[in-house]
């Protein structure tokens, strides 16, 4: 299998390179850098920032680049969402107001209708 792979190679090559690299992990670890991330660019310290008055620094407060990024999107999705809600409810109790309203109105109706039928069948028997 070696000879397949290696069929370019001669035996002493063959040799250091399974030398240098004895496993194929090591050799593919060993072979390639590692992925260094890009460096965030340096914003340039004024005199009156309030980094400089704080003694941790902002390298101890991750969620601050968060927050400074995302925080006005998400407090205007939050409120939008907020908003939208409270429509929404009062739209539904507007509804339900009304329906009960006509259910009121219904049930009076029958009521005075059935007071009605009741007087009038009095009248007729006296």
């Amino acid at each position: 299998m070696l000879r397949r792979i290696h069929a370019n190679v001669s035996p002493p090559q063959l040799l250091r390179t399974s030398m240098q690299f004895p496993t194929y992990r090591q050799a593919r670890l060993n072979s390639t850098p590692s992925y260094q991330p890009p460096n965030p660019p340096q914003k340039a310290a004024t005199p009156n920032s309030s980094e400089e008055s704080d003694p941790r620094g902002s390298a101890a407060k991750p969620h601050r680049a968060f927050y400074s990024n995302f925080g006005k999107p998400l407090f205007k999705t939050f409120l939008m969402a907020l908003f939208t809600y409270q429509v929404l409810y009062w739209g539904w109790l507007k509804l339900e107001s009304i329906e009960m309203k006509r259910d009121k109105d219904a049930e009076v109706k029958s009521l005075e209708d059935e007071v009605k039928g009741l007087l009038k069948s009095k009248t007729e028997k006296s």
